[in-house]
């Protein structure tokens, strides 16, 4: 009796063993089915909605207990969760969370990648499509309609009046820029940035620059057109908080690819001053070193092409008209 009760036990053990990975293959081809159908009706219903407008920029749709564009409806039928993004030349790019699966839809691609686990955020901001990280080098949504780019190795590069800047925040008051690398040399001269030489070079800079999509911005009370990077900016775009020492000790991040001066009050004729390894140092105000530029452009300003990369930086709407 025992020996038929192990052979009953190793049967079944070997049933299972076959029995179980055919039953997970063909849950996996159910909801890869489900999805490409799915992906294949988004791009159907997109297209009709499309069909007699003209695209002036990318359209957001989201999938969500449905396929909604902002507040409309456009199909209830429509499952999973995620983003479907119309860029004007029509291509249409898909980003699809269904059950424990994640498909993209590139408009290059004939076949949708499908993948266990969760999908890729990507929100259109500004007009382009960007997508939020949670963990390393990218971009975080801190909240309340403001942007962040963190870490060293982010597409970040924009150009502007056809120079090469980084972004540093996207927000309600706008795009807020640093130049990507150093615009002169100065010496401070004095402790008090307003007060001393990098101040009148940087507004030189600044009156050689296209101002229509330029705004001030509030440095303690007073509105600047143009400033220095910031103490604050400098930490604030590491992924590890900075250790407060006789230095300020931070890892480095995308704003340590060229030192410069910062804006920040120093000390018995110090400044501070960011250097390539991150960290920030007191430097004698006597002493003549780089200065990187910090301007804000308008909430108006749309990010109409590019990738965000050295090779193709974003694009804004007066670069790309003036072409």
């Amino acid at each position: 009796m025992k020996n038929q009760t192990k052979q009953n036990i190793i049967i079944l053990i070997i049933i299972l063993i076959i029995i179980v990975p055919i039953i997970i293959n063909e849950t996996k081809s159910i909801n890869d089915n489900i999805i490409n159908k799915n992906i294949e009706k988004i791009i159907s219903i997109v297209n009709q909605n499309i069909d007699d407008k003209s695209i002036d920029e990318v359209i957001e749709y989201q999938i969500n207990q449905g396929l909604k564009k902002g507040n409309e409806v456009i199909d209830l039928k429509i499952v999973g969760k995620g983003t479907v993004f119309v860029d004007p030349n029509r291509s249409i790019t898909i980003i699809l969370e269904y059950k424990d699966k994640c498909a993209v839809k590139y408009s290059f691609a004939e076949q949708a990648i499908i993948g266990d686990g969760k999908c890729p955020i990507y929100k259109l901001i500004k007009g382009a499509k960007m997508e939020i990280v949670n963990s390393g080098d990218g971009l975080y949504d801190v909240g309340g309609n403001k942007y962040l780019y963190r870490g060293f190795s982010v597409d970040n590069y924009l150009e502007y009046d056809d120079k090469l800047w980084r972004i540093m925040e996207i927000g309600k008051e706008g795009i807020k820029l640093v130049s990507d690398g150093s615009i002169s040399t100065v010496s401070l001269e004095t402790t008090n940035f307003i007060e001393g030489g990098a101040y009148p070079l940087l507004l030189k800079h600044y009156n050689q620059l296209n101002q229509d999509y330029i705004k001030t911005s509030n440095w303690k009370k007073t509105e600047l057109p143009i400033r220095l990077l910031s103490i604050e900016e400098v930490t604030m775009a590491t992924l590890q908080k900075c250790q407060v020492e006789e230095i300020i000790k931070c890892p480095v991040s995308y704003l340590g690819n060229t030192s410069t001066w910062l804006m920040d009050d120093g000390l018995n004729n110090n400044g501070w001053y960011l250097y390539n390894d991150g960290n920030i140092y007191f430097d004698k105000v006597s002493n003549e070193k780089n200065i990187r530029a910090v301007i804000l452009l308008n909430e108006e300003v749309k990010i109409i092409d590019g990738f965000g990369s050295s090779d193709d930086p974003y694009q804004i709407m007066k670069t790309i008209q003036s072409e």
